[in-house]
């Protein structure tokens, strides 16, 4: 019965920091929408420390700082989305734009290797 108390008072709790968690990463996708880098980025982050979904938070933190020529950041941040995620769409885009940032880094064949391992998950 205690069980059955407690399931039912700490339930509404988890579906509030998942709300939460969201409403984070929104406000991160509205400032990365108005071109406000820095502040998506501090968003993502807090996403990332305060919650538990590294993988669309940290694949976001990794386009912000893309954004921010902060590429070797959007590097790990984008592998970090990978070693987080079962999604193989995430994957995708995340291998994809791994290759993007190699690419500014004029890292040709670390690029070529990065879409390719896209192109791999994405026919999954």
């Amino acid at each position: 019965m205690k069980l059955l108390i407690s399931i039912i008072l700490f339930f509404p709790i988890g579906l509030l920091a998942q709300s939460m968690e969201k409403s984070i990463i929104n406000e991160g996708n509205i400032a990365y929408k108005n071109k406000k880098y820095d502040a998506a980025a501090q968003y993502y982050q807090k996403a990332t420390k305060e919650q538990n979904l590294t993988d669309i938070s940290k694949y976001n933190l990794g386009n912000a700082l893309y954004q921010l020529e902060k590429q070797d950041d959007a590097i790990t941040n984008y592998n970090d989305a990978i070693k987080n995620t079962e999604n193989n769409n995430l994957k995708s885009k995340a291998y994809h734009n791994i290759g993007n940032s190699y690419f500014q880094q004029k890292a040709y064949d670390k690029s070529v290797d990065a879409y390719q391992q896209s192109s791999k998950v994405e026919a999954k």
